[in-house]
């Protein structure tokens, strides 16, 4: 708004200066001598020359006012981009924190039904744990498929609970296992060899 006041008030003094020569020069005010045709022509020509330049300053004044905006707003941005970087992390630190705990939890729960004899359902519990520590980016995850081999080793009776749940269970953390790096890199062989085991032994329980 105060851009367009400045640019209609420098308009009206331009136009006032053209219609005040053009006036002294229709009526007569002055002289010939003095108000030439050269001398009107270099009158306007050094009006439109001054409207010219002030026209240009304001311009580069604009312009390096929108430049300083253009900056402001990328420093924003940047700041931004920096906030949910670190929402990210904070998010990805939450969720492998979550992983641990599980992984944990379910390794008690496994070793619990260790305890018991009841090794089907420990393979299940300590499957899940296998697939948790690989969500936490834990080390030592072929360890835990040696372990998830022994356990099924172990296996010689069915298990007291309904293994319809169990084996939904297995399947949807072996998905999860097989779509992480962590079996494409090294897993692969280890993991597939156990799983194969388990299934045999569930085919001659008469569960699979």
């Amino acid at each position: 708004m105060k851009d367009s006041k400045i640019a209609v008030i420098l308009s009206i003094v331009a136009i006032v200066g053209v219609l005040s020569v053009w006036s002294l020069w229709i009526l007569g005010s002055l002289e010939l001598t003095v108000v030439s045709l050269e001398t009107f022509v270099g009158v306007i020509v050094a009006l439109l020359g001054i409207l010219v330049t002030v026209i240009l300053g304001w311009q580069i004044v604009n312009a390096l006012e929108l430049r300083g905006k253009i900056k402001e707003i990328e420093q924003r941005q940047n700041s931004t981009l920096d906030v949910i970087r670190g929402l990210n992390e904070n998010v990805q630190n939450a969720f492998k924190l979550s992983s641990n705990l599980q992984a944990g939890i379910n390794g008690i729960d496994a070793n619990m039904y260790i305890q018991h004899g009841q090794f089907v359902e420990a393979f299940v519990f300590y499957h899940s744990a296998l697939c948790q520590a690989i969500k936490a980016g834990q080390p030592g995850l072929d360890n835990r498929v040696v372990e998830l081999e022994f356990i099924c080793l172990q296996i010689v009776c069915p298990p007291i609970s309904d293994f319809s749940k169990m084996r939904k269970q297995i399947e949807l953390d072996s998905q999860s296992i097989k779509e992480s790096e962590a079996y494409r890199s090294y897993l692969s062989t280890s993991y597939e060899k156990t799983m194969k085991q388990f299934w045999d032994k569930m085919q001659v329980l008469g569960l699979k």
